[in-house]
């Protein structure tokens, strides 16, 4: 019988016999054997048909309230009860008038991965994504495979080669919509030197076999001269079977474009709450960003790195400012990003409670209050010394008073920052979080931010916010490795603006740059996933 999501067209799954007994006042009085080949396929129509119930009638009705209804792909075999024939006629082929009935196999399935206990465990316990060591199932994309193919018996009338022989044709193709980035690019090797994709679909490749000379498929007759015309013959066939039982949609699947009917669920402040920050977002608080990125990137994968340190040196609470780690999640997610967040040690991410009050924090922040996937995130983050960097394709790097403790001082996290450096990865921070490139470097050996133009939290701004004792300040050791410090100045600087782009660098000031550095960040990779020979942006 079938073997479990194992290809059915190299098992031997079929010749299972389909069994039909009819009750009641017509009940079944003799055994009647039919070799018409079946399908699952045919379970559903000869069921309806066996209630009574018709096809047409209940399509016209569904197709009120559904837009994918479609002619069901299976025959109807009841009347083999009565007549020992279907409805097609099984014996057409031998008279010309009609061909033989084909048996259509496909899979799209990725049969190396599959499901285990280990992975319904991780989903039992919400971690599909971050599941670790053996609860996780990672094969990579360019492991799938999709293959189709017809069983049918050729008769000499139907196609001169065919001698009333049962053929199967086999057909094995590269589909663009199960690509790493769908209809876009897809991911062909890994490696020392970084990951390599390619944007055309891999030619087709074929097997035909004679399955009456030959039942154990050990010749494959694909490349035979003489059976041009076979070929071809098969060939519509399997058109033709393709288009009976896999209808084209009416619809593109939903996962094309996102069309949110309503916004995610916030948690919004009380009104009193709303109107102070309305005059905080005047003064330059969280400014808007008036050109947000639009496009799709799904299929990619980012990671955005929080600190773990939690107080101050004078023992009060602090950790990653809460909208530099939401808005730049929320942005890359939208786009149909995967996030995953990481720290230096793993674990609980803490959240500076100052920045989530109602009058200071931002939409991102409302909507991370009511979000519990990404609250789990936050509450058991990867350990970023563990992670493989050319599985992502963005790095941002949160910053907050806490990342002024951990991040220029670990060393897991400058040896990931310059192994994504040297993937070609892009990478990004705001405020505190560009402490992460200072202990980098390049393939070569220099400092990764040596001659580059970055942007992060000023010195006049940590002496405004009063928190001079934190151990590193971003200007000062940016400055000291030899970037080209840039920024913005106001009265007070937390309400000041700033971003800058240098090749895969983009870094911005303080909070207030999130959305904008996000922004660039993605506009870079789509650029790269739209290229004719999609590279990862260099330096």
């Amino acid at each position: 019988g079938l073997h479990q999501k194992w290809f059915n067209l190299y098992d031997e799954g079929t010749r299972v016999p389909f069994t039909i007994v009819r009750t009641g006042a017509e009940a079944t009085s003799a055994a009647r054997i039919s070799h018409t080949p079946t399908s699952h396929v045919d379970l559903i129509p000869t069921l309806l048909a066996a209630a009574g119930i018709n096809q047409a009638k209940i399509s016209a009705e569904l197709a009120l309230s559904f837009t994918e209804v479609h002619p069901l792909p299976g025959r109807d075999l009841t009347p083999l009860l009565s007549s020992g024939t279907d409805s097609a006629s099984t014996d057409s082929a031998s008279t010309g008038s009609a061909p033989s009935h084909a048996v259509y196999l496909m899979t799209r399935d990725n049969v190396l991965e599959g499901d285990s206990s280990a992975s319904g465990f991780a989903r039992r316990f919400g971690i599909e994504e971050s599941a670790r060591g053996p609860l996780a199932i990672s094969v990579p994309a360019y492991v799938g495979a999709n293959f189709e193919g017809i069983v049918t018996t050729v008769t000499e009338q139907e196609c001169s080669g065919g001698v009333g022989q049962i053929w199967k044709l086999v057909r094995s193709f590269d589909d663009p919509t199960t690509w790493t980035t769908p209809g876009v690019r897809q991911l062909s090797a890994s490696g020392p030197g970084g990951p390599t994709y390619r944007t055309d679909p891999l030619a087709d490749q074929w097997e035909l076999y004679n399955l009456g000379a030959d039942p154990i498929e050990a010749l494959n007759r694909w490349g035979d001269a003489d059976l041009a015309l076979l070929r071809e013959h098969l060939c519509a066939r399997l058109d033709q079977e393709r288009a009976r039982c896999v209808p084209k949609r009416n619809n593109p699947w939903p996962y094309a474009e996102r069309h949110p009917n309503s916004g995610p669920e916030m948690k919004r402040p009380p009104l009193p709450a709303r109107l102070i920050r309305s005059a905080i977002h005047k003064l330059g608080m969280h400014p808007d960003d008036p050109t947000p990125f639009t496009g799709h990137l799904q299929g990619l994968r980012a990671l955005v790195v929080c600190t773990n340190h939690a107080t101050l040196d004078i023992g009060k609470a602090t950790g990653v400012y809460s909208s530099e780690m939401t808005a730049p999640y929320y942005a890359f997610l939208d786009a149909g990003m995967q996030v995953d967040l990481a720290s230096p040690l793993g674990g609980i991410i803490p959240v500076d409670p100052q920045s989530l009050v109602p009058v200071l924090r931002c939409a991102a922040d409302d909507r991370f209050l009511a979000d519990q996937e990404l609250r789990s995130k936050v509450a058991d983050s990867l350990p970023i010394g563990t992670l493989d960097m050319s599985e992502y394709d963005l790095v941002f790097l949160a910053g907050g008073w806490g990342a002024a403790f951990d991040f220029g001082e670990s060393a897991d996290l400058a040896q990931k920052v310059s192994e994504a450096a040297a993937e070609g990865l892009v990478l990004g921070g705001v405020c505190h979080g560009p402490l992460g490139l200072c202990n980098a470097s390049t393939p070569e050996g220099r400092p990764l931010v040596e001659g580059r133009r970055v942007s992060a939290v000023t010195d006049k701004q940590v002496r405004e916010l009063g928190i001079e004792s934190t151990p590193q300040h971003p200007e000062t050791e940016l400055r000291k490795m030899g970037a080209l410090f840039e920024s913005s100045t106001r009265f007070r600087d937390p309400f000041a603006n700033h971003w800058v782009v240098d090749g895969n660098l983009v870094t911005g000031q303080n909070q207030n740059a999130g959305p904008m550095v996000a922004r660039e960040m993605m506009r870079l990779l789509s650029l790269n996933a739209s290229t004719t020979k999609p590279e990862r942006v260099q330096p």
